[in-house]
């Protein structure tokens, strides 16, 4: 069996019940993670705003690269910081119909997201400068 590689995410909110249900594979592959993260949407449900990002956590992964819902990358972040994450839930929280997308890299594919990473500032500075 080859392992997964991405896993790309659109479940309006139940991001942390497909963890749930994935945890071995998560815990096992550690693929690439392509997700929304909706505070808005989960705060209205009334589900944890972290509770898709505390299964990632307790799988080993620990930051992601946030870009809003229009495609725009806001830049990175420690999955643990509670404050930070807090901070972007608010902002999400006041605006309707707006979300985060996060591209969440395992431990084993460090060298992978620094690649991207890279990358993706180049493709913003030029496109800054066009």
């Amino acid at each position: 069996m080859v392992p997964p590689n991405l896993l790309k995410i659109d479940v309006e909110g139940h991001e942390a019940r497909i963890f749930a249900g994935g945890e071995n594979l998560l815990l096992r592959d550690k693929p690439i993670i392509f997700m929304e993260w909706h505070p808005r949407l989960l705060w209205r449900e009334s589900a944890d705003v972290f509770a898709s990002l505390e299964h990632l956590i307790g799988a080993g992964y620990e930051d992601a690269l946030v870009y809003d819902n229009h495609g725009f990358l806001f830049g990175g972040i420690a999955l643990s910081d509670r404050t930070r994450l807090e901070e972007l839930a608010q902002y999400a929280r006041m605006r309707d119909l707006f979300y985060f997308d996060l591209a969440v890299f395992g431990p084993n594919r460090v060298d992978l997201r620094d690649t991207f990473k890279v990358a993706e500032k180049s493709f913003y500075e030029n496109l800054i400068r066009a």
